[in-house]
């Protein structure tokens, strides 16, 4: 007996290990998992500790994964860019919890797509403008690699079997930072990371497609509102009243909110009372995010 609790402790320990790296595990029976595909290149530090201006650069693979439903109609699907939380610094798109949000999505026949994107510890390059700080440089690589996701949605429509007119991007904390950037501002910016660093021909080139939508899990716009008008995607938000995250706060996603208003752009708000940052398990009238997210694309989307 003591042999058999010592084993079944052992087996418990080790359970993280044996799931690390398995994100179907998360999935619904009618979705299918597609991972590490290479979706684009981006620049990053070769040593990122030297000086700024000593640095060299290479191009850097940079990955996605693919849900995709099983039952319904194989074309026409509309796309959902999912971009992870992290602050810049961290996160990645295999998180547990983003990977059942995409999941029950996808259940409900979107084709979910999600990205990693450079963070700040790779020091990636950025124009004048956004590279005093490796926190602005790095928000600015993340639009830039998420542009050139949606570049590879584009550019593969039929393969994935997607209407790209129809369009949705969002993600959670940053990812949500970088889904209003890249949907608010016009195709031409955030296209590369400035003069001297080419766009690499792997990167899609030649296609684009604007947002029909945004989704934004505790995150905010602040830094796209200058770019807001009544011409852009209608937009989603959820934030609970207790998130005081530096950058993305409650307080701020009510800034994000009214500007959207003022600007004419068709907001959704959902308050979480009392919750904090990352509240993944949080409902609204007994409905979880992904029913949220369901439901005001169905209203929302062409």
């Amino acid at each position: 007996m003591v042999y058999r609790a010592r084993a079944r402790a052992a087996l418990v320990a080790m359970l993280p290990l044996l799931l690390a790296g398995c994100p179907n595990r998360f999935l619904p029976v009618n979705v299918e998992f597609l991972g590490g595909l290479v979706y684009a290149r981006g620049y990053v530090a070769e040593n990122p500790d030297d000086p700024v201006e000593e640095r060299t650069y290479v191009l850097k693979d940079l990955l996605m994964d693919v849900l995709t439903p099983t039952d319904g109609p194989a074309t026409d699907r509309p796309p959902f860019l999912v971009m992870h939380g992290g602050g810049f610094t961290g996160g990645s798109r295999d998180r547990h919890d983003l990977v059942r949000y995409a999941g029950k999505v996808a259940a409900e026949g979107y084709v979910c797509f999600l990205i990693d994107y450079r963070l700040v510890d790779e020091a990636p390059p950025a124009p004048d403008t956004w590279s005093t700080l490796p926190l602005t440089a790095t928000v600015h690589a993340a639009a830039v690699d998420a542009r050139a996701a949606v570049r590879y949605i584009e550019a593969n429509a039929d393969t994935y079997g997607v209407d790209t007119s129809r369009l949705v991007v969002g993600g959670a904390s940053a990812g949500s930072v970088t889904a209003f950037n890249i949907a608010m501002y016009g195709l031409d910016v955030f296209q590369n990371d400035g003069p001297g660093f080419p766009v690499s021909p792997e990167n899609s080139v030649g296609y684009d497609r604007p947002a029909a939508a945004v989704i934004d899990l505790w995150g905010g716009g602040t830094l796209a509102a200058e770019a807001f008008d009544s011409n852009d995607p209608p937009v989603m938000m959820v934030h609970g009243t207790n998130d005081f995250t530096a950058g993305v706060s409650f307080p701020e996603s009510l800034i994000t909110r009214n500007a959207l208003n003022d600007a004419g752009v068709p907001v959704v708000y959902h308050l979480l009372l009392g919750e904090g940052h990352s509240a993944w398990d949080a409902t609204v009238d007994g409905k979880d995010l992904a029913q949220l997210t369901v439901e005001f694309l169905a209203e929302y989307l062409p």
